[in-house]
């Protein structure tokens, strides 16, 4: 009798445990990159000294927009109608954006990495979801003492 009982768990425990007919893994769902994301931060690093600036503190920061287009073609633009001053005191001053500044450039996406290229050189990025939103972060390294990191969403 206890043998029964034995091989009754046994058995149920199996059929808890068994996969459903599919044992095929899913791949992992990745965010398509192809739209309009706008800056909502940029950190910058230059000879040791960082620079974080946020669009909640400098609106005007969110009218830099990186535009992808389908067919891996694409645009950097500032679409404010006044120039974007992130830092101005006298002749000393940080620009983010003047009117009319345009860009093009060629992307590729690989999974969730994102890669421009520009005229003059690359940005990596990486696209992500938090909290309901996404992201695109792009990170670039002109040396070893100058580098950026710009955060955008959709």
């Amino acid at each position: 009798m206890g043998f029964r009982i034995a091989y009754c768990w046994c058995f149920l425990l199996l059929l808890a445990c068994s996969k459903n007919g599919n044992n095929t893994p899913q791949p992992p769902a990745y965010i398509d990159a192809t739209g309009i994301w706008s800056v909502q931060s940029a950190i910058e690093k230059n000879n040791g000294l960082s620079s974080q600036y946020n669009s909640t503190d400098h609106p005007c920061l969110a009218n830099n927009k990186y535009e992808l287009k389908a067919g891996a073609s694409g645009k950097y633009y500032f679409s404010g109608t006044d120039s974007c001053y992130l830092y101005k005191n006298g002749t000393t001053y940080v620009v983010a954006g003047v009117p009319g500044d345009e860009d093009s450039f060629t992307w590729q996406q690989m999974k969730d990495t994102v890669i421009v290229t520009y005229s003059v050189g690359k940005d990596t990025g990486i696209v992500n979801t938090a909290n309901g939103k996404s992201y695109l972060t792009f990170t670039n390294h002109y040396s070893a003492d100058f580098q950026y990191t710009v955060i955008c969403t959709k």
